[in-house]
């Protein structure tokens, strides 16, 4: 599509109720993120995608098998190592976990289908992003890389396959391999609390297990936030 609102929403209706469609689109104008963020992009130059796939797959499944997909994209894209950030971000690696944001994933389902959006910056320059995101939000070109959108896209369709055939349990483990928050402190909210601690593993289908001034704490993984900024 040359511009849509969302792919989310476009696919959801092209779909009527049926898997098997992948919706990309070269502008869209309301794009969303996760827990109703923004998801700013900018046309011809990253990817807006939506596949509506089976709505029986698990909410997990799908959320873990888009970041997987989408950081194998990337890292076929640049020779810049790239990781995951909880929940689904895709970061460039750097010492300190305060690495660039390249990519990201939001799931939902509607109409019978459920949505796996896929949103990941190619060509983007730094003079493109808003203010509110500079030094915070980096492109695949940015890492050094060269590949264009097709390329890229390409790479994600045949990645996000393979991790869609791993088996939940193989899809965590894939996924704990690019985790790139093991060891560094950081923030979580979970039910309204936050806690502060050194991160000792993540596991996707478990628990987030931090240790706090206190001693270990451990968090349930799919109802906990990671604070940014903080």
């Amino acid at each position: 599509m040359a511009e849509t609102t969302s792919t989310q929403d476009a696919c959801r209706a092209a779909a009527a109720g049926k898997p098997g469609l992948l919706v990309v689109a070269d502008r869209q104008t309301g794009g969303r993120g996760r827990l109703g963020r923004v998801w700013t992009h900018a046309g011809e130059l990253g990817i807006a995608a939506t596949f509506a796939l089976d709505e029986t797959l698990s909410a997990p499944m799908l959320a873990m098998a888009g970041g997987l997909g989408a950081c194998t994209a990337v890292q076929q894209s640049t020779s810049t190592p790239v990781g995951l950030r909880w929940p689904n971000d895709v970061v460039e690696r750097t010492d300190e976990g305060n690495g660039r944001k390249i990519g990201g994933v939001l799931v939902e389902r509607g109409g019978g289908v459920a949505l796996l959006g896929v949103g990941i910056n190619v060509r983007q320059t730094e003079a493109v992003f808003l203010p509110d995101i500079k030094g915070r939000a980096a492109s695949i070109a940015m890492l050094g890389g060269e590949s264009t959108r097709l390329e890229v896209l390409f790479a994600l369709v045949r990645a996000l396959d393979r991790a869609l055939r791993m088996g939940v349990e193989g899809l965590a483990a894939a996924w704990r391999k690019q985790d790139c928050l093991i060891g560094l402190e950081r923030e979580f909210e979970h039910d309204g609390r936050r806690v502060r601690g050194i991160v000792m593993d993540i596991d996707p289908l478990g628990r987030i297990v931090l240790e706090t001034k206190q001693g270990l704490v451990s968090l349930p993984a799919l109802t906990t936030s990671l604070v940014h900024g903080v």
